[in-house]
C-alpha cells in the first residue's frame, strides 16, 4: 500500500492510499479527509481501476486551480504519445466525499485566468488544447462549458514563411481571438515565434 498526504490552506488534510496485490487484477484507490490533526480520517472516496486496462495508471493529490484545496487525479489508460485518460476528482461543498469534476484525455491540465485548459498533441507536429469556463467548482464540467479550441500546428515544409500557427476556434467552429489574452500562452508550445490566426482568415 503507497500512502501520500496533502495538506490544505485551512489546515485540514487528505491522504491518498493506493494497492495492489499480487495476482489482483484491480488496483485500489481511496482518498481520505479529515478537517484537522485532531480528528480522524474519514474516507471521502474508493474507487477500483483495472490494472490490464491501464498498467501504469494510479493516483496523485495536486491542487489543479490553486485555490489552496486539492483534487486527487486519475491517471489510466495512455496513448502512443503523452496522452492519457485522466479524471479530476473534488471534495462536495460539504466535504462528505468527492465527485467527478473532470474527465478527458490529456497530456497535460492547468487553469489559465479562470479557465481550465486540458491540453493533448494531436499529431507528430500540433498540438491542441480545449479550454472550458467551469460555472461552479462543486458541479462536474460539461461539454457545453469548452469556450474554446485551440490548434498550435507548426510547419515542417523548408519553404514555409511562418513555422507556427495558432488557431482559436468557438463552438461553432469560427475563428476568434481569445477575450484573455493570458489564454495566448497556449500559442507558445513551439515557442514564442508564431501566428496567430485572425477571425477573418480561412482556416489551414
Amino acid at each position: 500500500m503507497d500512502t501520500s498526504t496533502a495538506r490544505n490552506a485551512d489546515g485540514s488534510e487528505m491522504l491518498l492510499a493506493v494497492g495492489h496485490c499480487d495476482g489482483d487484477s484491480t488496483r485500489t484507490i481511496s482518498v481520505h479527509y479529515r478537517g484537522s490533526a485532531l480528528e480522524p480520517y474519514r474516507r471521502v472516496l474508493e474507487i477500483g481501476q483495472d490494472t490490464a486496462e491501464a498498467p501504469l495508471g494510479g493516483a496523485a493529490l495536486l491542487d489543479v486551480d490553486g485555490d489552496g484545496e486539492h483534487e486527487m487525479e486519475l491517471r489510466g489508460m495512455c496513448g502512443a504519445g503523452p496522452n492519457c485518460e485522466g479524471s479530476i476528482y473534488r471534495l462536495n461543498r460539504d466535504r462528505a466525499d468527492m465527485f467527478l469534476f473532470f474527465s478527458g484525455g490529456y497530456a497535460r491540465l492547468a487553469y489559465i485566468d479562470g479557465h481550465l485548459v486540458e491540453s493533448g498533441r494531436s499529431s507528430c507536429c500540433s498540438w491542441e488544447h480545449h479550454v472550458f469556463r467551469p460555472h461552479s467548482a462543486f458541479e462536474p464540467v460539461e461539454e457545453s462549458e469548452m469556450e474554446y479550441r485551440v490548434i498550435v500546428g507548426m510547419s515542417i515544409r523548408a519553404d514555409a514563411d511562418d513555422d507556427t500557427t495558432c488557431t482559436f476556434l468557438d463552438r461553432q467552429g469560427r475563428i476568434v481571438l481569445p477575450q484573455s489574452q493570458d489564454l495566448l500562452q497556449l500559442c507558445e508550445i513551439y515557442g514564442a515565434d508564431y501566428v496567430l490566426a485572425q477571425p477573418d482568415a480561412l482556416p489551414r
